[in-house]
């Protein structure tokens, strides 16, 4: 299970939060977007550093049958990723719109749920999705 290089905590208002526990792979855009840090207190998450990400990136694509991988923002641009440069803007949009979608479909059915992790598996792949507040991470692998 991927999700176990992630650690998990809930905040005071119940919400899971994920924060990489190392990560890894090629760049997409030259710099990481900017962001001003969270205030500290119960509810902030601590932002992983650079190095942190790439480690867990080569650990995640160190897995049997991980075919590849890419973070990308709520706006469907690719941050990271392991996959050819084609591969990446067809999956980042598609994958993007889908997320949004299962989102506001489990908004839909229970107003205090949130969408907080989506496998979809087909013949050929599976493709693991895990969005946050900001990312959204993307593992795909054969399904064996």
């Amino acid at each position: 299970d991927l999700r176990r290089h992630f650690a998990s905590r809930r905040t005071s208002s119940g919400e899971r939060r994920y924060a990489p526990t190392h990560e890894g792979s090629s760049e997409v855009r030259a710099t990481p977007p900017h962001r001003t840090p969270a205030p500290a207190g119960p509810e902030s998450t601590p932002m992983a550093s650079p190095n942190d990400v790439e480690e867990a990136v080569k650990r995640l694509n160190s897995h049997k049958g991980v075919i590849g991988m890419l973070i990308i923002n709520n706006d469907g641009i690719p941050i990271k990723t392991t996959l050819e440069p084609a591969e990446t803007v067809q999956h980042a949009a598609l994958i993007t719109h889908f997320t949004a979608k299962a989102k506001s479909v489990i908004r839909a059915l229970d107003k205090n749920n949130e969408l907080t992790f989506l496998r979809i598996r087909s013949r050929n792949h599976e493709i693991m999705i895990a969005p946050d507040k900001d990312y959204i991470l993307v593992v795909l692998q054969n399904p064996a």
